[in-house]
């Protein structure tokens, strides 16, 4: 059995070169050190660091989920350069999912900035909208179910 099978997270393909420089660029951009990433993207600075400097190729899919959110990484540039080339041309003919831009912009709400955590609430509260049948058995528990939600974002904000 191999490391994917033990843990079905974890990607054991390799990552390419280019992937742990994207990660470092992105970072200097922001101008974060390892510590903030770390306090941001909830993931060890040694983890980023092992991956910025090549030397970790089995990767734990959520967490260079959170760290690419995180840094604003467009996933199919994140895909792209962990895993080798796509064809653009695909990419490029495709709309961006509401999730993808509210993930991967930096917004703010009353003046006050998202972070990764509200984003995820936020964008579970869509989901839980247009995922609702909003018939007459279900409406008040639908409603109940998403005030729930806004709260938690509001507690969030």
């Amino acid at each position: 059995m191999n490391k994917s099978e033990d843990h079905p997270n974890e990607l054991d393909d390799g990552l390419s070169d280019d992937f742990g420089r994207l990660i470092k660029e992105y970072r200097l951009k922001k101008g974060y050190s390892l510590a903030q990433l770390e306090d941001l993207a909830r993931v060890s600075p040694s983890y980023v660091s092992r991956i910025e400097r090549g030397l970790r190729s089995q990767v734990s899919f959520p967490k260079v989920l959170r760290i690419c959110f995180t840094l604003g990484i467009p996933y199919e540039l994140m895909i792209s350069k962990a895993f080798g080339e796509i064809n653009q041309s695909e990419v490029e003919n495709e709309n961006p999912t509401l999730e993808d831009i509210l993930y991967h912009q930096d917004f703010t709400i009353y003046g006050k900035p998202v972070d990764l955590d509200a984003k995820e609430i936020l964008v579970s509260t869509i989901n839980l909208i247009f995922g609702c049948t909003w018939d007459s058995k279900t409406k008040i528990h639908d409603l109940y179910q998403v005030s729930k939600k806004i709260e938690r974002l509001k507690d969030l904000i």
